[in-house]
């Protein structure tokens, strides 16, 4: 299914439920989505208005190319405006300081002083 339909038919089940007296489980039925996908676009529209419901993506935005895993390390990840700090959440020891470029791909630790 194209993103422009997914559009189309998320509006129409808001329409149908607030607007038309479709229950939940009639719209679910009716447009084939499950029953908590139509209640949780519903309630989107409600609090968000009808722009909200076209489909959302969970990919991030620039390019990002990976993630470095910390293994199994608990962590805790600061970011404000460039700057970005990682946490062991256990220890409290930070692991990484980073200064984001977006010109760059690949983004270098700070350096930190010893201590």
């Amino acid at each position: 299914m194209g993103k422009r339909n997914s559009e189309t038919v998320n509006e129409a089940i808001v329409i149908a439920v607030l607007h038309g007296g479709m229950t939940t489980q009639a719209a679910a039925t009716r447009f084939g989505r499950s029953q908590r996908w139509v209640r949780a676009i519903v309630r989107r529209a409600q609090f968000e208005g009808i722009e909200a419901v076209r489909p959302r993506t969970t990919r991030p935005k620039g390019r990002i190319t990976r993630v470095h895993q910390t293994g199994s390390r608990p962590v805790i990840i600061l970011a404000s405006g460039p700057q970005t700090m990682i946490i062991d959440r256990t220890t409290g020891e930070i692991i990484a300081e980073h200064h984001i470029n977006p010109d760059k791909n690949y983004q270098p630790k700070t350096k930190q002083e010893e201590q």
